[in-house]
């Protein structure tokens, strides 16, 4: 090969041809795999990256040390592992991957093992992937067999091929207490383990600085206390039924972030602290904590999986210092708000509590009630019921102003003994404004309530200050040129004053609620609902039997009002077979 060898035919000679020609005279020989190089860009295409070369043929051999280069796109950035497939077996003396390079047996096929007898040294950001089959790296200068700690910027895919096979990665004296790298791993039959005992790589891990997750029915059991600070995760692959699961023997402090995806199942021998986020993604997922289980500033989101989705059982559960628990699911445990936050609901939704339930003086119940569902809180089987403290906030939400009447009532929490304590910010009996400004709800509860045993909200009223069209669409954030009356922003098929007139968004997303129509007596009626703020606005309406001939139609009347609407009706009297009715909006 030469410097006139044609691109087209240079990058298809075989590995074979380099490794003959870049062989190195010395007693350990240097072998450099080939990959299509800068001569090879395509000005339609670019870079062929997808043409990688394959270890086939016994290249590279049991003597060979070899060096996978990096590689750099047409914009000069590393392109991300890159490197070659295996095909067979390989041994070889030592490996060295290039930053952003990668060995991988993914894509070939499960059975291609790679075997290397001296050491291995793996560059930033570079990546083993092995799908059933096993990778011996000897000494891995990325592991300090001194701290035991795997070093960072080091990712590591394993995989057994939804039980088809076995995967294996392993190196000599691997027993990893500190782990600052990234590890994928799928599948029970994936073993990450010490080359010369056997023995499971995390049987005495510590400390997670870097990302774990695990999916598809792979098992960790800790030896015994655990502090992550990085990421870890417990993940389903849809189409593999089996569950992952993680065991801490002993104390568990999250100072990271813990995903629960579903079918997953997550224990902790001792107590769980941290300042934190668990955070549950599926369904359904189990979280078992025999110690107290104490929040310190971090988050627990349940996700929207419902009562039955999320179980979270301990002997306590504390938040402390501005935690957060929100989403829906059942505590089966006495929970504590020391200082922080319970929100439930992925609005809206339900925390179930199956045991007491005290608000300290530093505590916050967040509710959002929309227009027929709304966040709620039950307590129940425990001894002391519910102790009330701290700060009551209320947030309306979704289609609140569309359905609320002057006689809705929101039961936010339900207790299985008469509540005790008081809101702060609120007493029995009284009025609280939303924290959105827009209306204020009577509360009661507790001593002397109709329902002594539930947090109850009703009378809702409304602020209904009037705002006119110009302030409307300047509220909506909606500017020249868009803010035409007969403009359309979002393109939902709603002019601005349409939106205006019945309180839906003018820009972004709208869902606007539809005309009611009945018929009684042959006439029909329709009735279109308008926010109580609207001003300067003149609605009429027109009528026809075939779109042909249209006349102006009744003129509608005012025949009640929500807290939030005011509605109004026409009645088209019975003309023939069919008839048509429609409003008209215009300004005064």
């Amino acid at each position: 090969m030469n410097a006139t060898t044609p691109p087209s035919l240079r990058h298809r000679l075989p590995l074979m041809a380099f490794a003959a020609m870049l062989l190195l005279p010395s007693s350990a020989t240097a072998l450099i795999t080939e990959f299509i190089g800068p001569n090879d860009y395509d000005p339609n295409f670019g870079y062929a990256w997808s043409d990688s070369s394959y270890w086939d043929q016994g290249l590279p051999g049991p003597g060979d040390d070899v060096l996978v280069s990096e590689r750099l796109d047409g914009s000069s950035d590393p392109y991300p592992h890159f490197g070659p497939l295996l095909v067979v077996n390989t041994t070889i003396n030592s490996l060295t991957l290039g930053d952003h390079t990668s060995v991988n047996n993914a894509v070939i096929g499960p059975g291609k093992n790679l075997f290397v007898s001296d050491h291995t040294d793996m560059g930033n950001a570079s990546s083993l992937t092995n799908f059933a089959g096993r990778f011996s790296l000897g000494t891995l200068y990325q592991y300090d067999a001194g701290t035991k700690t795997m070093d960072f910027g080091r990712l590591f895919y394993l995989g057994d091929r939804e039980a088809s096979g076995t995967g294996i990665l392993e190196f000599r004296n691997a027993d990893i207490q500190t782990n600052k790298s990234f590890f994928l791993i799928y599948g029970a039959h994936c073993f990450v383990r010490d080359q010369l005992t056997g023995l499971n790589a995390f049987r005495n891990l510590a400390i997670n600085d870097g990302i774990l997750w695990f999916n598809d029915g792979y098992r960790l059991t800790t030896g015994g206390n655990l502090t992550n600070n990085g990421a870890i995760s417990l993940n389903i692959n849809p189409l593999d039924s089996r569950t992952p699961e993680l065991h801490i023997s002993g104390n568990f402090v999250n100072n990271g972030t813990v995903k629960l995806y579903g079918r997953s199942v997550f224990t902790v021998a001792g107590g769980l602290s941290g300042t934190g986020t668990i955070e549950i993604v599926g369904l359904p997922v189990t979280c078992d904590v025999p110690g107290v289980w104490t929040l310190n500033g971090g988050v627990v989101n349940f996700g929207g999986s419902g009562l039955d989705g999320f179980t979270l059982k301990a002997i306590a559960f504390r938040a402390e210092n501005n935690a957060t628990v929100k989403g829906s699911g059942t505590i089966e445990a006495g929970v504590i708000i020391t200082s922080g936050t319970i929100a439930p609901g992925n609005s809206a939704g339900t925390i179930g509590v199956k045991g007491n339930l005290t608000l300290e003086a530093g505590a916050k119940l967040q509710m959002e009630i929309a227009g027929k569902t709304h966040d709620k809180i039950t307590q129940h089987t425990g001894a002391a019921g519910t102790v009330l403290g701290g700060a009551l906030e209320v947030t309306t939400i979704g289609d609140f102003d569309d359905e609320v009447l002057h006689t809705s009532t929101y039961e936010i929490l339900t207790s299985n003994l008469p509540l005790t304590g008081a809101f702060s910010n609120v007493a029995s009996g009284a009025r609280l404004n939303t924290a959105d400004g827009k209306g204020s709800f009577r509360v009661d509860y507790g001593t002397g309530a109709a329902a002594p045993a539930k947090v109850m909200l009703s009378d809702y009223i409304a602020v209904n200050a009037p705002q006119t069209y110009a302030q409307w669409i300047a509220a909506q954030g909606v500017a020249a040129p868009d803010n035409d009356p007969l403009d359309d922003p979002n393109g939902d098929g709603i002019e601005n004053l349409e939106a205006y007139f019945r309180g839906i968004a003018a820009a972004g997303d709208s869902q606007p609620r539809g005309l009611s129509t009945a018929a009684s007596q042959g006439n029909l009626i329709v009735t279109i609902r308008s926010p109580r703020t609207v001003t300067g606005v003149t609605l009429g309406s027109k009528i026809t039997n075939n779109f042909d001939n249209t006349q102006n139609g009744p003129v509608p009347v005012l025949v009640g009002t929500t807290p939030t609407r005011n509605i109004h009706e026409i009645t088209v009297p019975a003309s023939g077979p069919r008839g048509f009715a429609s409003f008209t909006i215009g300004q005064d």
